[in-house]
C-alpha cells in the first residue's frame, strides 16, 4: 500500500474517532506493507508518528500513535547464517514500540549516522533505535506454541558514540549486534 495514502487515512481515522490524546493506538495490519513513492521501494512494516489533536480545547495537545505490520514466518529472508528469519510476527511492532518510547513526537536528532545491517537508511539523524538492526532479534517461544520474533534495539552509548556502552555489559544494542560505536557519514 502507499505509504503517503495509508498515512492520510490513518490520520484521518484518528481524527473521525475523537481519539484522546491520553490514548496510544496501535494500529496492527496482516502481512500489509507500505512503500514510499514507486512499489519499488518497499517495504514499512511500521512506523509510530504524531499530529495535533482536535481535541485541544484551545491547549496545544498532541496525539501519538504506532502502525506495524504482523507478518507471517518466509515473508522476508533471513540473515546469513540464521534458520529463519526475525522479520516475522512481533518485529515490526516491537521496534515501533521501542522507538516510540525513545523518541514519541518523532523529532529528536542525534549525530548523523550508518549502520552496515541497514543500508536502505542511508545517512540519517533520526533517533530511531530499531532502524541500526531491522532483521535482529531473539525468539521467544510461548506457552501457546508460537515463537515471537521481537526485535534487537540499538541503547544510547551507540548514538552518542561512548566507548565503553554505558549499557549492562558494555553492549552497544540488547544482543551486542554491535561492538563498536555508530559511524558517521
Amino acid at each position: 500500500m502507499s505509504y503517503s495514502w495509508f498515512s492520510s487515512k490513518l490520520q484521518n481515522l484518528i481524527k473521525s474517532q475523537g481519539i484522546s490524546p491520553t490514548v496510544l493506538p496501535i494500529f496492527l495490519v496482516d502481512n500489509t506493507f507500505l512503500y514510499q513513492g514507486t512499489t519499488d521501494n518497499c517495504c514499512v512494516l511500521g512506523y509510530h508518528g504524531a499530529m495535533s489533536s482536535y481535541n485541544g480545547n484551545g491547549k496545544a495537545q498532541v496525539n501519538t500513535y504506532r502502525f506495524a505490520s504482523y507478518s507471517v514466518q518466509g515473508v522476508f529472508g533471513a540473515n546469513a547464517g540464521d534458520t529463519e528469519s526475525y522479520i516475522a510476527d512481533i518485529h515490526g511492532l516491537s521496534h515501533e514500540v521501542q522507538e516510540w518510547y525513545d523518541d514519541p513526537f518523532v523529532n529528536k536528532e542525534v549525530d548523523p549516522w550508518l549502520a552496515p545491517t541497514a543500508p536502505q537508511y542511508g545517512c540519517t539523524t533520526d533517533l530511531e533505535t530499531g532502524d541500526p538492526v531491522v532483521g535482529y532479534g531473539f525468539k521467544v517461544p510461548m506457552p501457546n506454541e508460537i515463537t515471537y520474533h521481537p526485535e534487537d534495539e540499538v541503547h544510547f552509548s551507540w548514538f552518542a558514540r561512548e566507548s565503553p556502552s554505558r549499557a549492562e555489559q558494555g553492549y552497544f544494542t540488547y544482543l551486542n549486534n554491535f561492538v563498536d560505536v555508530a559511524h558517521g557519514c
